[in-house]
């Protein structure tokens, strides 16, 4: 099974965390357009805009319908870490072909309209005006998993179209793409997931290669360099 996570940076002002966990058999891809992001664990795409788009929504071209070919894929906000098993991270999250993460906030896409742009008011309301519920939900797309079949394929070139039309935020037409193709992905605890990813201190225990660390700042980069140096002289075997 050919399986990536990704990220994604298009800009300046954005870095790129390195993975404090590498499992075995996925790539590891950041797509960027800017040349002075280096990785020794990401392998680095340098990407042209060739679709007039500003910025933020070329980053929401590549998040939504990346260029490669895979059956399973991760993406990650690059404010996120990798600090877990992948395989184990999907087993217990994806039981159909998409999981997303729920809102923690809000769980209505014209109150997410209201704290956007104008146009996206306007686009909300076109949505109102379609049949589109109140209170159908609201997903975070920071983190997803999806399998890319035919049905995935054709959910995330409708999502792009709608986000191309608004300011090139993706949560309020994530929402009415799912509700208009009657798709409920799985969803995935917002708090819980964004820990896995965000906290330092999160601990987890492996069967297979075990990584135990309950760690705060100089400690944890310490462990961390360490950790990325043994993976760097292991992926150059």
């Amino acid at each position: 099974m050919n399986k990536t996570i990704y990220s994604v940076i298009i800009g300046k002002n954005y870095t790129l965390n390195e993975p404090a966990y590498i499992t075995k058999g996925w790539k590891y891809i950041c797509y960027t357009n800017n040349y002075n992001i280096k990785s020794g664990l990401w392998d680095m795409k340098y990407i042209t805009n060739n679709f007039g788009l500003s910025d933020l929504k070329l980053s929401r071209r590549v998040k939504i319908v990346p260029p490669f070919d895979a059956d399973l894929s991760i993406y990650l906000d690059t404010r996120f870490t990798i600090r877990q098993d992948l395989d184990r991270f999907v087993k217990r999250n994806l039981k159909h072909n998409m999981a997303v993460m729920k809102h923690n906030r809000r769980d209505c896409l014209y109150k997410e309209a209201k704290l956007l742009t104008t146009k996206d008011v306007n686009i909300a309301m076109e949505y109102r005006r379609g049949g589109m519920p109140e209170r159908y939900g609201l997903f975070a797309p920071g983190i997803m998993i999806r399998r890319h079949t035919t049905t995935i394929a054709m959910l995330m070139d409708n999502w792009f179209y709608e986000v191309q039309r608004g300011s090139g935020r993706d949560q309020i037409a994530l929402a009415y793409i799912l509700w208009k193709n009657k798709y409920n992905p799985d969803l995935m605890p917002f708090r819980k997931t964004y820990r896995e990813f965000m906290d330092k201190d999160y601990t987890i225990e492996m069967q297979s290669e075990y990584i135990g660390y309950k760690t705060r700042n100089k400690m944890y980069d310490v462990w961390l360099k360490k950790r990325m140096n043994r993976l760097k002289k292991r992926m150059n075997k």
